[in-house]
């Protein structure tokens, strides 16, 4: 029996919605990230540290933070790791500059989603 085009048709439709599914299962989207409170002192001056609460934060300089989320704007997979000053992505390998969220390496086209910080003296509060 030769199947359908509508039978072709629907098994590819369902296929690419379960690859979709499966690349973004238990990833948190920017808009689910819950505030974070933390320590000034737990990011250290020159460096960028990545929080499984869905952050990434970087203190460039003494003083000065940045915020992100830590979802890769290419396919929803966490940003796993800093290498020298630069976030990665876990998946795909897209490349972030963690002090703009800007763009270094594809294949991710559109930088990361820019946290809200708040100063509450020693500490900052993070909201996407």
């Amino acid at each position: 029996m030769t199947p359908s085009r509508r039978m072709i048709l629907g098994s590819a439709a369902a296929l690419t919605a379960a690859v979709a599914t499966g690349c973004q299962r238990g990833v948190k989207q920017p808009a689910e990230v819950a505030p974070l409170t933390i320590k000034k002192s737990d990011i250290p001056v020159g460096q960028a540290v990545i929080f499984t609460e869905g952050y990434v934060v970087s203190q460039p300089v003494e003083g000065e933070f940045h915020a992100y989320s830590n979802i890769c704007t290419h396919q929803h997979c966490p940003i796993g790791r800093i290498i020298d000053g630069v976030a990665e992505c876990s998946c795909h390998g897209s490349r972030f500059d963690p002090t703009d969220g800007s763009v270094v390496q594809g294949p991710a086209t559109v930088g990361l989603t820019e946290a809200l910080i708040t100063d509450q003296g020693e500490e900052l509060k993070l909201q996407l």
